[in-house]
C-alpha cells in the first residue's frame, strides 16, 4: 500500500510538473516597447508575446550571448530600417553610464530617453524611450558652421536641411539654457531617424543626459521559437 501511495505523489508530481511547464509556455512573456516612428495614442510601454528571448541561442563572432546582461525591448515602428531595425524585432541594449556616454561611434543606434517636456506634443504618455542612429556631437565651444559644413561633405541629405538643422540646434540650445540655472557647456548628440510616412530623414539633438544606451543587437521576431 504504502508503494501504491508513492507512486501515486510521484505522478501527482510529474503530472504538476507537465501543467506548469505547459502554463509557462502559455502564457506570454512582457517586454518594454521603444518607439521607432511617430508615436500614438495605440502606443504601450509593455507588449505581450509568446517568444523567451532569454532562451534563444544568439551566437555573436562564436561567442554565446547572454540576453539577462541587456536592456531587452521590442520595437515598435520602422523608423530605424536603413538600421536593420524592424517593426517587432527584439534589441539588446548596452546601459551607457558616465564618459561611455561620449565615445559612441558613428552609425550605433542609442536608446533615447525622452523628455517629457520637450516632446510635450507626444500623444502617448507612455512612450518612454526612442531610437535614433548617432551621427556626431556638439557641444557649446563648438562653432556651428564649421561643424555642420564638415558632415555635410559627407551627406547630402544634412546638406540640403543645414539651415533647418541650424534652427533645431538653436531651438535646443535655447530650451535646455533657460531651464537650467547652472551655466555647464551642454553637450548634444546629433542623430537622425526615417519619417515612416514621407521617407525623409529628420534630424534631431538631444543632451547627452537623456542618452540611455546602445543597441549591441538586433534579433528579429521570427527567428525566436514560440
Amino acid at each position: 500500500m504504502y508503494a501504491v501511495h508513492s507512486l501515486v505523489a510521484i505522478l501527482g508530481i510529474f503530472i504538476g510538473f507537465l501543467i506548469l511547464t505547459w502554463y509557462v509556455k502559455l502564457k506570454p512573456r512582457v517586454y518594454k516597447t521603444v518607439s521607432a516612428g511617430d508615436s500614438n495614442k495605440n502606443f504601450r510601454s509593455t507588449i505581450e508575446l509568446h517568444k523567451n528571448i532569454y532562451q534563444y541561442n544568439l551566437v555573436s563572432k562564436k561567442v554565446r550571448v547572454n540576453p539577462e546582461k541587456y536592456d531587452v525591448y521590442v520595437v515598435i515602428g520602422d523608423s530605424m530600417r536603413d538600421s536593420r531595425i524592424n517593426d517587432r524585432n527584439f534589441i539588446l541594449v548596452e546601459r551607457l553610464y558616465g564618459n561611455a556616454k561620449y565615445n559612441i561611434k558613428k552609425g550605433n543606434v542609442l536608446l533615447m530617453e525622452i523628455d517629457k517636456s520637450k516632446d510635450s506634443r507626444t500623444a502617448s504618455d507612455s512612450v518612454e524611450f526612442k531610437l535614433r542612429k548617432h551621427i556626431s556631437y556638439i557641444d557649446s565651444t563648438n562653432d556651428f558652421d564649421t561643424w555642420i559644413d564638415e558632415l555635410a561633405t559627407e551627406d547630402r541629405d544634412i546638406f540640403v536641411q543645414k539651415e533647418h538643422i541650424r534652427q533645431k540646434y538653436d531651438e535646443c540650445v535655447t530650451k535646455y539654457r533657460q531651464n537650467n540655472s547652472d551655466t555647464e557647456n551642454y553637450v548634444f548628440t546629433f542623430s537622425s531617424t526615417v519619417d515612416e510616412d514621407k521617407k525623409a530623414v529628420k534630424y534631431s539633438f538631444h543632451p547627452i543626459k537623456f542618452l540611455n544606451g546602445v543597441v549591441d543587437y538586433v534579433v528579429r521576431n521570427e527567428e525566436i521559437p514560440d
